[in-house]
């Protein structure tokens, strides 16, 4: 999923659209076309144009018969600088939340009781940007992956898609879901994707809470594993 995702959204405007066993049926140039409806203007949280792009995401999900959550919570982040001074962010985010039930059961018989994996992207942009590299290529890759991801066989454990909101500054969004939403207790891997511009190497950042479980299948699913933490 990693791969997935991220492959796509950190190749140059005119790259290729890619091919493999790895990327069935993923269009490049079906999620630029999302990339292009998501970055026609500024959309930080609490404007118009933020919830213009939240509708949007809302319809493309449904129309592939999943049925999306938006969870919305306040959320508040404390920093310090070197003279104890401290500086509160607050934030009302408006996370996109969808569930992709997997196959397979738990040991009580519940699909429910399985770990899920969680796929995390922000759509949201800064006030004096578009964002269209960044949370608009982003949101585009999961989006388009969900798409492949429905068409194909069925998968073993529940996938958990989260676009969230307000995450421009302070990852207020992501905060907001794995503090509040009740999915967040079962999620056994996040994976959140991020991008530093249209082209460069495929890489695994801020990864210094991820254990050893998560940096294995980084080893075994990257083409080419490389990153720091």
């Amino acid at each position: 999923l990693a791969l997935l995702l991220a492959w796509v959204a950190l190749q140059p405007y005119a790259a290729p659209v890619p091919t493999g066993p790895f990327l069935p049926g993923y269009s490049a140039a079906r999620a630029q076309q999302h990339v292009q409806a998501l970055a026609q203007t500024p959309r930080p949280a609490g404007s118009a144009a933020n919830a213009r792009a939240r509708g949007y995401l809302l319809a493309r999900i449904r129309a592939l018969g999943l049925e999306p959550e938006v969870q919305v919570d306040t959320v508040q982040s404390t920093s310090w600088d070197w003279m104890s001074h401290a500086q509160v962010t607050m934030a009302t985010a408006r996370n996109i939340v969808v569930r992709k039930p997997g196959a397979a059961r738990g040991a009580a018989g519940d699909g429910a009781a399985r770990p899920a994996v969680l796929a995390m992207v922000p759509y949201d942009s800064g006030p004096a940007t578009p964002g269209a590299a960044d949370g608009a290529a982003s949101a585009a890759a999961l989006l388009e992956a969900m798409r492949v991801l429905q068409t194909g066989p069925p998968l073993d454990n529940d996938i958990l898609f989260v676009f969230t909101d307000a995450d421009a500054a302070q990852a207020m969004g992501a905060r907001a879901f794995m503090q509040s939403h009740p999915w967040a207790k079962r999620v056994r891997v996040a994976l959140r994707f991020d991008n530093a511009g249209n082209r460069g190497p495929l890489e695994l950042v801020n990864a210094e809470h991820a254990d050893g479980f998560a940096l294995d299948a980084w080893a075994r699913a990257a083409p080419a594993p490389r990153g720091s933490s």
